[in-house]
């Protein structure tokens, strides 16, 4: 699971970096580069939402368990436990789906490097080597 994070955390920086390279004037007036560097985005777009949402179930994960932690009340932690186990399955769900993504992600990546070349003088110090 490790290795599949260490992955999905590089495609999500570059997604970031392909979004602000795509937004110079430079780029957006060339209309090949800024075609290819949009498809390259797209591919990532799934891989970078499943890994979000399974962020935002992690740590709703981790918040219920903090609460539930210190909390007396037997209605308030069945709602919290039931609120935890909603979650594990949201992540078992997004895991098994992230892995496939990403795969396909990270194979496209990586096949499709030639957008170092659209970065200017800087490409080399920012390209991020899948």
């Amino acid at each position: 699971m490790e290795e599949m994070l260490d992955k999905i955390v590089k495609i999500e920086e570059k997604y970031v970096e392909l979004g602000e390279i795509l937004s110079k004037p430079e780029v957006i007036q060339d209309y090949n580069k800024f075609r290819d560097l949009s498809k390259q985005r797209k591919s990532m777009e799934e891989t970078v939402e499943l890994y979000h949402q399974w962020q935002e179930a992690t740590n709703a994960i981790k918040d219920a368990e903090e609460l539930l932690h210190g909390e007396t009340d037997e209605e308030m932690r069945g709602f919290l436990k039931a609120e935890i186990a909603e979650n594990e399955a949201k992540i078992a769900d997004y895991s098994e789906k992230m892995f496939f993504v990403s795969d396909a992600a990270y194979r496209f990546s990586d096949r499709s490097k030639s957008y170092h070349s659209y970065m200017g003088g800087f490409g080399a110090l920012y390209y991020l080597d899948l």
